[in-house]
């Protein structure tokens, strides 16, 4: 009784958290498309025709035939209780909110209760899922689809149960329906099927093959009558040419060439602890599928081929916004559930042999993907230098290769002979903890860029411009390739920028803007470690700058130094006098050092931990189901932190917008343009999104004539999106 009711009460705060400002905008940052904003009004355009105005046709923007199962729920709901900004939003909820629960029914179910509750709570308090959730989106119908796909694909290979095989292939068909674009994840569940009976064998799954065949046709078939017939033209006339601008073919060298991975990555940057669990999953799957006496579970198949299938297709898509990942998160999230509750399982009697050479494999091809797909193309974006000083060479894919494939055999041959020694009878601990402490250290002194300095700089300008900041060893010896640029506005910035070694650098060269204006540099701080800071933070200190070239006027105040340009080419230099201190370096090595000793020290206890049963240490939790459940804790807490933020500062400028327009204007008004139905849909207003990208663009003024254009109150004022579309009447 009790476990239903803290049920209930879960659920409960999943619909609550969803509910909160439900007419508010989407978040900025949630992804670089403007589709968050417009889209769901798009989606049900033919729907509010029809029931406001009687005609599903008003103009040829066809939102039915995209989604024709998605366009009937929402003629259900909305024919009952109206057409408004959230009313809209009830059927993505409801969907987000039945997928939940068959979460929860599927991985409690197989896996257990706790891995229905680590599952449940991972997805429902993920705050990319809950903001999504939120929106009138396809995709939380194929996420549903899916759910439904997992909870009979479950229930079929767990019961053996005939139906639920059909049913696996019926749904999976749905998912297709619900939005064609995720065809791969139909795949996915064809290629599940087929390592089920190669398992099996085929004469053994043959009556279930031969139901989820069956169910497939009839869901294909439901499509082919509901779906195509109905559409074809429409299909063919936007489906096409969104096929043409995001679906290029390509060449076996450019699939190849082509990182999948990273852009899953980087999509999904609200929740990297997830991301890492779910890689990790991927990597003990394939070590099953390496070892020929263990055998992959069919669900952990499933959740496998859905992750794959999904990121390698959209990574290689030419447009790929958040939402069209989305469908692929809940698979990242079960895999991550898996590894958590994996955390507390006995595993007695799987003992590996030694030398392991599956698991070196494995983690030896793990690595070498791992920094080939992600390590490496994030230090490159963030921080290229880094990745410079790692290889002592130029950046490049190749060399990415080999430093990947280096780290990789290096792995896999610290897994060796630990697995030697521990062979012997001695205790292994020692060999992976050199190992951590010795990369360790690499990674940090790269990290800290020793023979680079950085400069802080602080300044602003009193018009949007450029500044440029060169560096040389000789007086006027300054080079396009030894200088950088930073945008400088009316508004406070700090700058951190890296230029060459101050060995060889001695004077610095600021061209403080590009145009007639004043600039003001509050501060300036270069730094270098083993070398004393060298600061221009005072009065005193700013007046080394001297000016060079079509400088009008140049002073000092308590906000800084005032630099007025009299031209497009201004210039002021400073010489600069570094000072190395042996005493500085070696503080610094110390302190590299000594973090790196704690690296190995904590790899160190993991294995010493390893060697005995949890309970037998003192430490803060004595088992490690406990510990799972801190590692869920603390997984939940950051994406969480965005959530409360959003919450706290909710912005409502569509709906805002909406509803002045919808007072502004009379009833009998016609409102044009792209993405116009963003700021419609809170009243009666009709509406057409004309032109597009299929139509002529004078093609409405031909038909109907544009007599006048209201702005709303809130026009631009959203969170870092574009402004809000003008209104036409």
């Amino acid at each position: 009784m009790r476990y239903r009711i803290f049920l209930f009460a879960l659920f409960a705060v999943f619909l609550s958290i969803r509910l909160v400002h439900i007419e508010a905008d989407p978040p900025a940052g949630l992804s670089f498309s403007a589709g968050i904003w417009v889209d769901e009004m798009h989606n049900i355009h033919q729907v509010r025709n029809k029931i406001l105005f009687g005609s599903w046709d008003l103009d040829r923007w066809p939102s039915n035939a995209y989604s024709p199962i998605w366009a009937l729920f929402q003629f259900i709901i909305l024919s009952a209780i109206g057409v408004g900004y959230w009313q809209m939003k009830m059927l993505p909820i409801a969907l987000g909110m039945a997928t939940l629960v068959l979460t929860y029914q599927s991985m409690g179910e197989y896996f257990g209760k706790r891995c229905g509750i680590m599952a449940v709570a991972l997805l429902g308090f993920d705050y990319t899922f809950i903001m999504y959730n939120r929106l009138g989106l396809f995709e939380n119908l194929v996420i549903f689809f899916m759910a439904v796909t997992l909870f009979c694909w479950q229930r079929a290979v767990r019961t053996e149960t005939l139906r639920y095989f059909f049913l696996s292939g019926f749904f999976a068909g749905f998912v297709f329906m619900a939005k064609s674009l995720y065809f791969p994840l139909v795949i996915a569940f064809v290629l599940t099927f087929l390592v089920y009976i190669v398992k099996k064998g085929v004469k053994a799954s043959f009556p279930a093959a031969r139901m989820g065949m069956i169910g497939a046709f009839c869901a294909a078939a439901v499509w082919f009558f509901g779906c195509y017939l109905p559409f074809h033209e429409s299909l063919s006339l936007v489906g096409g040419s969104w096929v043409s601008r995001n679906m290029k073919p390509l060449t076996l060298i450019e699939i190849l060439s082509t990182n999948p991975f990273f852009p899953f990555v980087t999509t999904f940057r609200f929740l990297p602890v997830t991301e890492a669990l779910s890689l990790l999953f991927m990597g003990m799957l394939g070590y099953r599928w390496f070892r020929k006496d263990l055998k992959a579970d069919p669900v952990d198949t499933f959740l496998f081929f859905w992750l794959f299938c999904g990121i390698l297709f959209l990574g290689h898509l030419s447009y790929a916004p958040t939402r069209y990942y989305l469908p692929v998160l809940p698979a990242a999230v079960l895999m991550a559930s898996r590894v958590l509750t994996r955390m507390g399982e006995e595993r007695n009697g799987q003992n590996r042999p030694l030398p392991d050479t599956a698991l070196a494999c494995t983690v030896g091809l793990g690595v070498t993907l791992l920094f080939f797909y992600i390590v490496f193309p994030y230090m490159e974006r963030v921080f290229p230098d880094v990745k410079t000083i790692l290889f002592f060479r130029h950046i490049s894919r190749v060399n990415d290769l080999f430093g990947a494939f280096f780290l990789g055999i290096f792995s896999a041959a610290t897994l060796v002979f630990s697995d030697y020694l521990k062979k012997k009878g001695r205790f292994v601990g020692i060999v992976p903890s050199a190992a951590a402490f010795l990369l360790s250290f690499y990674l940090l002194f790269a990290g800290t860029q020793p023979f680079q300095a950085q400069i802080e700089l602080e300044m602003t300008a009193d018009k949007k411009d450029k500044a440029r900041i060169y560096w040389a060893e000789n007086k006027g010896g300054y080079a396009e390739t030894d200088s950088t640029g930073v945008h400088i506005g009316k508004n406070p910035q700090q700058y951190r920028i890296r230029i060459g070694s101050l060995k060889r650098v001695r004077f610095l060269r600021i061209d403080p803007m590009r145009q007639p204006g004043t600039a003001i540099i509050k501060k300036i701080r270069i730094t270098q470690p083993g070398y004393i800071p060298i600061l221009f933070d005072t009065p005193d200190h700013l007046k080394r700058f001297a000016p060079i070239h079509h400088i009008a006027g140049m002073r000092t105040t308590g906000e800084g130094l005032v630099v007025e340009s009299s031209s497009r080419d201004p210039h002021i230099e400073a010489a600069l006098d570094p000072v190395f201190s042996p005493a500085r370096m070696i503080k610094h090595l110390l302190l590299l050092l000594l973090q790196s000793a704690g690296v190995g020290l904590w790899v160190y206890l993991l294995f010493r931990l390893a060697r005995k049963p949890w309970r037998t240490y003192v430490v803060p939790f004595t088992y490690a189901r406990r510990w799972s459940w801190v590692v869920l804790v603390l997984t939940l807490a950051y994406p969480m932190t965005y959530y409360a933020k959003w919450a706290k500062d909710s912005n409502y400028t569509i709906a805002s917008a909406s509803q002045e327009i919808g007072e502004m204007l009379p009833q009998d008004a016609l409102i044009a343009g792209q993405g116009v139905m963003a700021v419609t849909i809170k009243n009666r207003i009709r509406h057409v999104q004309a032109p597009n990208w299929f139509e002529d663009n004078d093609k409405l003024r031909r038909v109907s004539q544009m007599v006048q254009k209201h702005f709303s109150g809130n026009h631009g004022k959203g969170q870092g999106h574009r402004p809000l579309p003008d209104s036409q009447s």
